[in-house]
């Protein structure tokens, strides 16, 4: 589980999984990671909106 944004690293080339986080912080403003009770954490990702 990455600790901050900014903290994942890219899979191999030829990784078929592990890319999720990476477009996460590719999109979003703002995000981060919070443990629960194992096995769970809960990803929050938070877009600004322009009017």
């Amino acid at each position: 589980m990455p600790s901050v944004p900014g903290a994942v690293k890219p899979p191999p080339g030829d990784a078929e999984s592990g890319r999720g986080l990476l477009i996460v912080g590719a999109l979003a403003d703002r995000w981060g990671v919070e443990a629960g009770p194992v096995p769970r954490k809960t990803v929050w990702a938070e877009i600004d909106l322009v009017r």
